[in-house]
């Protein structure tokens, strides 16, 4: 049995006019005035996350964020990176018992280091720190 054989297809020319299919459906156009903006409270609405936002390399040296957070925190606005506001600094340091290691942080500073009461060895090597207030470490009986 043969099969009788088919021209190809007749290649489409490039530059050719395509067809066009129109379609027509009603429309309809409204308008609404945009309410009066009120007054600015200078205040913020406090929302609780459940991530965090942590930047990419340390030393921060621009801000570095994906804008669902916060960056680093200044609380005491000294301009240098507390150990108590780094990110990873626990949320409860008075539960931290034994060895607390923080190293590779960036930090600056060793405020907060006083909230840490039950740390037995405190290992802060690869910071920036550049001084160490008298009270910094206040309250660490238990430090060895």
């Amino acid at each position: 049995m043969h099969r009788a054989r088919t021209a190809p297809p007749e290649p489409r020319r490039i530059g050719a006019p395509a067809q066009a299919i129109r379609l027509q459906a009603p429309v309809t156009i409204s308008s609404t005035a945009l309410t009066t903006p009120a007054d600015c409270t200078d205040s913020f609405i406090s929302h609780q996350l459940n991530h965090i936002t942590t930047p990419v390399k340390l030393p921060i040296g621009f801000y570095d964020s994906n804008g669902a957070g916060l960056a680093i925190n200044d609380l005491d606005n000294d301009g240098l990176l507390d150990l108590g506001e780094h990110p990873d600094f626990p949320a409860d340091p008075a539960s931290v018992t034994g060895f607390f290691r923080f190293n590779f942080k960036g930090i600056e500073d060793l405020d907060g280091a006083n909230l840490l009461t039950n740390v037995t060895t405190l290992s802060l090597s690869n910071n920036s720190i550049r001084s160490i207030e008298p009270d910094d470490f206040s309250g660490l009986d238990n430090l060895q």
